[in-house]
């Protein structure tokens, strides 16, 4: 050991450059490492199959849906079988309540705010994954802007002509004439018909489903996600 140490510092002083030169050849060597490592860590991907399901009418489908999620288990794709259309449906399997497309989210916690939120957000275990945030937000619901909500919070679904009463975790789909619902904890399906009115009612919020407003000074809700700001500017305000 001592020979080497003496080694180099004869190197050291008699070809100062040559130490130089290996100094810097060193320390690219350790950057190079620490960054294939870091990207690695930030860039990192798993693909994985769940057993998944929609309704369209009343009917369930069920499929194999392949997912890819990175380190803040982010959702960043969601492949399903070419005869599965996603559009306008909501994706289930059983730890998540996936949303393929961009939605809006109704946090009526915070005195009726609206935000969007990213393609392949999903609600597991009461938290919200969207991109960059992942949190209990208390109550909200979502909404695609049409006629399809995903209430987090149960309530009484009344209309004109009939009245139910719904628990946590249930989407409610508005069709002409009659409004059909999924239970998600309890997996049950079912519909109810009505002619002029249609209210969804809890403890936190009113909802008109059928003109799309909220409480009762009847708060339009948005129609599309333009020109709402992403989920992740609430966590930033914190």
């Amino acid at each position: 050991m001592k020979k080497k140490l003496e080694k180099i510092k004869s190197m050291m002083n008699n070809e100062p450059k040559l130490f130089v030169l290996l100094l810097i050849l060193i320390l690219f060597i350790i950057i190079f490492i620490i960054y294939r490592i870091a990207d690695k860590y930030m860039n990192y991907e798993k693909k994985d199959t769940i057993n998944a399901y929609t309704h369209v009418i009343s009917q369930q489908t069920t499929f194999n849906a392949d997912i890819t999620i990175n380190r803040r288990e982010e959702i960043l794709s969601l492949k399903a079988p070419e005869n599965i259309n996603l559009n306008n449906s909501i994706v289930y399997s059983k730890d998540k309540i996936i949303f393929p497309e961009k939605e809006i989210l109704v946090l009526t916690s915070d005195v009726n705010k609206f935000y969007k939120i990213s393609k392949y957000s999903y609600i597991k275990d009461n938290n919200l994954v969207t991109n960059k945030f992942k949190k209990d937000l208390g109550e909200y619901f979502i909404y695609n802007g049409n006629n399809l909500y995903f209430f987090i919070n149960g309530g009484t679904l009344k209309t004109d002509l009939d009245s139910i009463e719904l628990n946590d975790l249930v989407e409610v789909n508005v069709q002409k004439g009659y409004i059909e619902y999924y239970q998600y904890k309890e997996n049950k399906i079912g519909r109810i018909k009505y002619k002029n009115n249609i209210e969804f009612k809890n403890h936190y919020y009113k909802v008109d489903l059928l003109n799309n407003t909220l409480g009762n000074e009847k708060t339009m809700l948005p129609g599309s996600t333009e020109y709402l700001d992403n989920i992740t500017s609430l966590d930033k305000k914190k």
